[in-house]
């Protein structure tokens, strides 16, 4: 694989292909700089994708099996001992691990671009990748106002614990939700400071510490191999289906969506069914109804 300055990555798989279907889309429309497009996926699954993806150009369609491989990233643990949705983390960092691509943008299946996007969204003038970092006052005030007060229970826990990995105290922070701007030299690091002195491999890491957002976070804070530069999500995320409805009731515009967020994620947690799946036409009829009114 050549080396690149900046690309965007995507772990994904057969479930998740209608979803895909939408996110290569909106990159076809609106990648107007062809940044290069990393897609990996299970062995099994190469043959589903690989018409979705052979018209493009700046597509690299890589396999699980090679990155988990190539970057050791399960030592002398088995690919079944872990379950799908922590084989996901793993192989989003064993690609940094790599390091073809120096800073990548992590991107989900259930996402989509709503405008066109380029280097200077994701990265600053001197070639820093911007941080996704902030306290995520917009989800949990929604949340708490309400009456979804276990968010913000579970939204603490996890993150104090995650602090714990270099034994920070202090503010807490989310560093997502995706798509992030990652720099590979924070997982290169991690990698000779941290699991090879321990003896320790990334699988074990992430199975211990199931957050690849808030490792990423958490070792930047500790090694700083570049200056941060917070900036708040880049997607309008809808965690919840009562967001999205409140989305609907308020008549939000996709022009004034588009000036704040370069896409959207419909998180699959509630976008997984047929029943569910009929929200995602819902919103995107919705916001062709506002386009129409710019």
């Amino acid at each position: 694989m050549d080396c690149f300055e900046l690309g965007l990555f995507c772990k994904s798989f057969a479930d998740d292909l209608d979803r895909f279907k939408n996110l290569i889309d909106s990159i076809d429309r609106y990648n107007t700089e062809k940044l290069p497009f990393f897609v990996s996926v299970p062995e099994s699954d190469l043959e589903l994708f690989k018409p979705l993806l052979s018209q493009s150009s700046y597509v690299n369609l890589l396999t699980d099996e090679d990155l988990l491989t190539q970057s050791n990233a399960l030592g002398e643990s088995r690919q079944k001992s872990y379950s799908g949705s922590l084989l996901q983390q793993i192989i989003k960092v064993a690609f940094g691990i790599m390091g073809n691509v120096s800073r990548y943008v992590v991107i989900d299946s259930d996402s989509f671009f709503i405008r066109p996007f380029g280097k200077k969204d994701f990265l600053s003038e001197d070639g820093t990748p911007v941080t996704i970092m902030h306290k995520c006052e917009d989800l949990l005030g929604f949340c708490e106002a309400n009456g979804m007060h276990f968010v913000h229970t579970n939204y603490e826990k996890e993150r104090i614990k995650l602090q714990g990995l270099f034994g920070r105290t202090g503010e807490i922070y989310d560093f997502g939700p995706t798509p992030v701007v990652w720099g590979s030299e924070v997982w290169q690091i991690l990698k000779e400071d941290y699991l090879d002195k321990k003896n320790v491999c990334l699988a074990a890491l992430i199975f211990k510490y199931p957050s690849e957002l808030l490792v990423y976070g958490e070792a930047l804070l500790e090694y700083k191999p570049f200056p941060i530069r917070p900036k708040d999500p880049l997607f309008k995320v809808f965690h919840y289906r009562e967001q999205f409805e409140a989305l609907e009731d308020e008549d939000k515009s996709e022009a004034t969506l588009s000036k704040n967020y370069l896409g959207i994620v419909l998180q699959s947690n509630w976008n997984k069914n047929a029943e569910q799946l009929s929200l995602t036409k819902r919103l995107r009829q919705f916001l062709k109804k506002m386009i129409k009114r710019k």
